[in-house]
């Protein structure tokens, strides 16, 4: 496996509201993707690392939503419609990097969420994205708590 997504085991406390520790993303060392992507200058795939984060989000909603009106046992399934509003990748993601993968808040509706995932290595900024899905009977609005956020 070239890369694995790990959810964050608890909320930490932070001073920041709408803002989510979603997990951390492993790069291995070595995968015969690698070889392909490429040889000179192996990099991690955006679209593989977009799917990681993608997955680390639906860890998170079903964590925040556990117990809402209408969610299913064990929390809400993923938004049936994701809208990718923009990417940017800032900077190469490297095998043997481990990322933090966090989660801000931009805003909530009853109809509407819109949310900004950011990849760190260090304190460096690798990925930008913000992201947008409408709200139906399934998948209710996260309400992002002001006591999660990332270790420092």
């Amino acid at each position: 496996m070239p890369a694995t997504a790990q959810a964050a085991p608890v909320a930490l406390a932070s001073t920041t509201p709408g803002l989510a520790l979603l997990g951390t993303i492993s790069v291995a060392q070595h995968s015969p993707l690698f070889e392909q992507h490429f040889p000179e200058f192996a990099v991690l795939p955006g679209s593989l690392g977009l799917a990681l984060g993608l997955q680390l989000l639906f860890e998170h909603l079903a964590r925040v939503s556990h117990g809402v009106h209408g969610a299913p046992e064990g929390g809400a399934l993923p938004p049936s419609a994701i809208t990718l509003r923009r990417v940017a990748f800032l900077a190469p993601v490297r095998p043997g990097d481990h990322l933090t993968v966090l989660l801000h808040a931009q805003r909530s509706s009853a109809s509407e969420s819109l949310m900004r995932l950011e990849w760190l290595r260090g304190s460096d900024c690798v990925l930008n994205a913000v992201i947008a899905w409408r709200h139906d009977a399934t998948t209710p609005a996260p309400k992002p708590t002001s006591n999660e956020a990332h270790a420092a």
